[in-house]
C-alpha cells in the first residue's frame, strides 16, 4: 500500500483526488496506475506488481485548478 502526505500548498481549493503513476526503477516510462482516485484519502493499494521488481511511484494532487 502506498501512503503519502497531502500537499502543503494546494491553491486554496480542496484536494478532490490524486493521480498515481509507476515505473520500473531506472526506467524512463511512467505508467498511470489511477488517473484520479476521486478521494482525498492519502493511500492507495497497487495490484499486479512483480515481487522481484523494484518500482518508483509518483503522486500528484488534483483539485479544481488541475493536477499539481
Amino acid at each position: 500500500m502506498l501512503t503519502w502526505s497531502p500537499p502543503g500548498l494546494y491553491g486554496g481549493t480542496t484536494v478532490t483526488g490524486y493521480r498515481v503513476e509507476q515505473r520500473v526503477t531506472g526506467g524512463d516510462l511512467w505508467t498511470v496506475v489511477v488517473d484520479d482516485t476521486r478521494s482525498g484519502i492519502t493511500s492507495y493499494t497497487v495490484s499486479g506488481l512483480t515481487a522481484v521488481t523494484v518500482y518508483d511511484f509518483q503522486v500528484a494532487a488534483i483539485n479544481t485548478l488541475g493536477i499539481g
